[in-house]
């Protein structure tokens, strides 16, 4: 992976809004065309980038999101790397940064594209279904519990301060959702009060799950397989006891390979 660059898995192109214009706008771009960030550009360079997570941080202030501009929300200055980087690089660069989202620009500070984990972990390939990492090995575990009838801010609060995926609700014992911080965009683009949201409302369901004694190989194909980018983990009594996520396979890269080397030298 050390011989893999940025410019041969990034995301070429990006979706983007001007700094002045107005967060209607932007959260109405990222809810339309389902993406979970967007560049903010200045003469044509790029100067911040809004993510679903800056957007929930604000949201939880009481701030009014669509009175506000895209310049008063985006985090900045814009971390990025260049085209012909490394992957290696652009995880640790991830992690380091604590990050989902590399801006791609040249020299000369032009925006070509963008990495996410997504990016990452489709390049990975063999590289992953080689290893014999456990779900359990990389899992989150510090989860959000939350019954159906709790509101996003509260969700919202505990989901930042766990730095989790997402929440899980709760029906008794049983999981019967998840709410991301995509779903709150979504609610939110809407003119919303984060408060008035409910999490029933916005949950996506039904749960899809994965048990944390299958391998990350498994894992990652009942996520392709579902079109998703999270899943519950259970434990062999069914019990919740975290969630699974592309996110876990960059944040954990280390022990995905440090598998992969065992299961080669057995």
């Amino acid at each position: 992976m050390h011989n893999i660059s940025l410019r041969s898995i990034m995301t070429q192109g990006y979706f983007y809004v001007e700094e002045h214009e107005s967060m209607g706008k932007a959260l109405g771009v990222m809810r339309d065309r389902h993406i979970s960030f967007l560049f903010v550009m200045h003469h044509d360079l790029p100067v911040g980038i809004i993510t679903e997570r800056k957007v929930m941080e604000t949201a939880i202030t009481g701030r009014n999101l669509l009175a506000l501009s895209a310049k008063e929300v985006m985090s900045s200055p814009l971390l990025s790397m260049h085209p012909e980087d490394n992957a290696v690089d652009a995880s640790g660069f991830m992690q380091r940064n604590q990050i989902r989202h590399i801006a791609v620009v040249s020299g000369d500070g032009r925006l070509k594209g963008s990495v996410t984990p997504g990016n990452i972990v489709n390049r990975l390939g063999s590289d992953i279904f080689s290893s014999s990492a456990l779900v359990r090995d990389i899992m989150y575990t510090d989860i959000v519990l939350e019954k159906p009838e709790a509101n996003l801010k509260e969700a919202g609060r505990a989901i930042l301060q766990k730095k989790t995926c997402c929440a899980i609700i709760m029906d008794g014992h049983v999981p019967i959702g998840l709410t991301s911080e995509k779903d709150a965009v979504s609610a939110l683009s809407y003119g919303q009060k984060i408060e008035a949201i409910k999490l029933n409302k916005i949950m996506s369901s039904p749960v899809v799950i994965v048990k944390e004694m299958d391998t990350v190989t498994q894992g990652v194909l009942t996520l392709r397989a579902n079109h998703i980018h999270r899943a519950v983990v259970t434990d062999s009594e069914n019990r919740v006891v975290g969630t699974f996520a592309l996110n876990n396979l960059v944040d954990h890269m280390d022990i995905v390979m440090d598998k992969k080397l065992m299961s080669y030298s057995q």
